[in-house]
């Protein structure tokens, strides 16, 4: 912007620690984005482990995969 000649134009005095407080949120985004990435990762690890486990709860659920004690006991499987 033009200013009258001999006339000095100052900034206010709030810009510069409002510019630090802008510099300092800008920082906090890239921190919370970066944690949220990490986050997501974790829970598709997470999902990943829970169906595995699943698997392996039906499996032991089903008796087709293991032998009866009792029937073992008289000779049957």
């Amino acid at each position: 912007k033009p200013s009258p000649c001999g006339m000095r134009l100052r900034r206010h005095r709030a810009v510069v620690p409002l510019n630090a407080a802008f510099d300092l949120l800008l920082q906090a985004k890239a921190r919370l984005q970066r944690q949220g990435d990490s986050v997501q990762l974790l829970l598709s690890d997470v999902d990943r482990v829970m169906e595995q486990v699943s698997v392996v709860i039906s499996d032991l659920e089903d008796p087709r995969h293991y032998p009866n004690p009792e029937a073992a006991d008289t000779g049957e499987a």
